[in-house]
C-alpha cells in the first residue's frame, strides 16, 4: 500500500516536472504571412509590435533565400531604418497602399558610432527588408505590386 502510494506520488512529481518544462520552453509562435511583390513570393516575419520593430533583424547571422521581414505598422508615416546590429546587407523595400514606393538596395553594415539612417520616400504602412541585392536581382522597381497574404 505504502510502495503504491509512494510510485503514485512519484508519477505525480514527473509529470508536473514534464508539464512545467514544456510551458517554460514553449514560445509563442512566429507569425509568418506571405509577400509576394512583382509576382515573388517571401514567406515573411511579421514584426508589428514596437519591441519587433526597433530588434528587426538585427544579431542574426543571415535570413534565409526566399524569406523576409515584413515591419507592419499601425498608422502610415515617414519611416526611417538604421542598420544597427546587423551581420549581413539588406535590400529595404518600402511599401504603401498595395504598390512598392521606393527601394533602398543592398544597404551595408554598419558600424559607426552613428549609424546611418534611411528613410521612406513619403508615409509607409509598411517595410519589407530582404537579403541585400535580391530587389535588383528579381526585377523589383518603384511601382511593382504587393500582396500580403495568410
Amino acid at each position: 500500500m505504502i510502495r503504491a502510494a509512494f510510485i503514485a506520488g512519484g508519477v505525480l512529481i514527473a509529470a508536473a516536472i514534464v508539464l512545467v518544462t514544456v510551458a517554460a520552453l514553449k514560445k509563442p509562435g512566429v507569425k509568418t504571412l506571405t509577400v509576394t511583390v512583382a509576382g515573388h513570393p517571401f514567406t515573411a516575419e511579421v514584426a508589428d509590435t514596437v519591441v519587433s520593430h526597433a530588434k528587426g533583424l538585427s544579431g542574426r547571422d543571415a535570413l534565409a533565400e526566399g524569406h523576409a521581414m515584413l515591419f507592419v505598422f499601425p498608422y502610415k508615416k515617414q519611416q526611417t531604418f538604421w542598420m544597427k546590429g546587423m551581420l549581413f546587407s539588406l535590400d529595404i523595400i518600402w511599401v504603401d497602399g498595395g504598390r512598392v514606393v521606393g527601394i533602398e538596395e543592398n544597404v551595408p553594415l554598419d558600424t559607426n558610432p552613428v549609424p546611418k539612417l534611411y528613410t521612406s520616400p513619403g508615409p509607409v504602412g509598411m517595410v519589407l527588408e530582404v537579403n541585400g541585392g535580391v530587389a535588383a536581382g528579381l526585377g523589383i522597381t518603384v511601382g511593382d505590386a504587393v500582396l500580403v497574404s495568410e
